[in-house]
C-alpha cells in the first residue's frame, strides 16, 4: 500500500518472482483525508485475513527548523498530521478487528528514535511520532492478552532519501540491515531501536535525562541548534534563491 501506483506494481512484481506468492495492491494517499479510508482501504481488505500490519508511512522536514515557520504551511501540517497520526490510527482500527476473531496477530508501528526524548526544530515531527509510541505501547497492553502483538520501533538515521543520508556506518545501518534486524525483532522486544549501536542511545538518553534533566535539556537543545545551523548553511550552498531568501533574517 502506497501513493504510486508504478512502485507498487514493480515491487509486488520483484515479490510474486522471487518469492512465488500472490500479492495486493492497493493504492492509498495517506496525506489525504481521513474519509479516504472508508471509501479506499475498508473497502480493498474487506474479506482478506490479514495477519501482519507494519505502518511505516510517514514524512520528516525537509531540514531542522523553528516550529512556527514550519507551520505557516498549513498543507505542510496537515500533511504530516495525516501521515504520522492519522494513518497509523485508521490502519490499526481497520485490521485490528480482523485479528481480535481470529486471536493472533502482529501490528508493528515505525517510528524514531526523536520520540524517546525529544527533538529540538523537529517538535512536530517528534510530537506525532511520540503519539505513535503511545499509542502502540497502550494497545500492547490492552490486546497483548488477547493474542495481538504489538511493536513501536523508534530507529535513528538509515540510509534512506527521507533522512538525506547516502552512506552507512556503525551508527547507521543501510535499509536492508535495518529491516532484516526489524523483522527478527518481531515477537521478542515490544520497544526497540533495532539497531544495535542505536538501541544503547535509548537507556543512554533516559539515563541521563533522569540523572541529569537540566543538562540533558542544555546538550539536546545545543546539539539540535548547531544541526540546524549546519543544515541551513549546506542549503544555502546548494541553492542560491534560498540562500537569498534566508540570508540575514532566519540564521538567529
Amino acid at each position: 500500500m502506497s501513493r504510486s501506483l508504478d512502485r507498487l506494481e514493480r515491487c509486488a512484481k520483484e515479490i510474486e518472482i522471487r518469492y512465488g506468492v500472490k500479492t495486493k495492491v492497493i493504492q492509498v494517499d495517506f496525506s489525504q483525508d481521513v474519509y479516504s479510508y472508508g471509501r479506499n482501504v475498508d473497502k480493498e481488505l474487506e474479506g482478506m485475513e490479514i495477519g501482519t500490519l507494519i505502518n511505516n508511512v510517514g514524512m520528516t522536514y525537509n531540514t531542522p527548523e523553528y516550529f512556527d515557520r514550519v507551520t505557516e504551511s498549513v498543507d505542510f501540517v496537515n500533511k504530516m498530521l495525516n501521515l504520522n497520526v492519522t494513518a497509523v490510527t485508521m490502519m490499526t482500527r481497520a485490521v485490528l478487528p480482523g485479528m481480535l476473531d481470529r486471536g493472533k496477530g502482529v501490528i508493528v508501528n515505525v517510528g524514531s528514535l526523536a520520540s524517546v526524548e525529544g527533538w529540538p526544530f523537529f517538535s512536530l515531527y517528534a510530537a506525532t511520532k511520540a503519539y505513535m509510541e503511545t499509542l502502540t505501547l497502550d494497545l500492547a497492553r490492552e490486546y497483548g492478552p488477547r493474542g495481538i502483538h504489538f511493536q513501536y520501533q523508534c530507529p535513528g538515521y538509515v540510509t534512506t532519501k527521507i533522512a538525506k543520508i547516502k552512506k552507512s556506518n556503525l551508527f547507521v545501518p543501510t535499509p536492508n540491515q535495518y529491516a532484516t534486524r526489524a523483522l527478527n525483532s518481531i515477537g521478542l522486544q515490544q520497544h526497540t531501536a533495532v539497531w544495535t549501536p542505536q538501541r544503547f542511545l535509548v537507556p543512554v538518553m533516559q539515563t541521563i535525562v533522569f540523572l541529569f534533566p537540566g543538562t540533558y535539556d542544555m546538550m539536546i537543545t545545543w546539539l539540535s541548534r548547531t544541526f540546524w545551523l549546519f543544515a541551513k548553511k549546506r542549503e544555502m550552498e546548494r541553492d542560491p534563491v534560498y540562500s537569498k531568501n534566508i540570508k540575514g533574517s532566519q540564521l538567529v
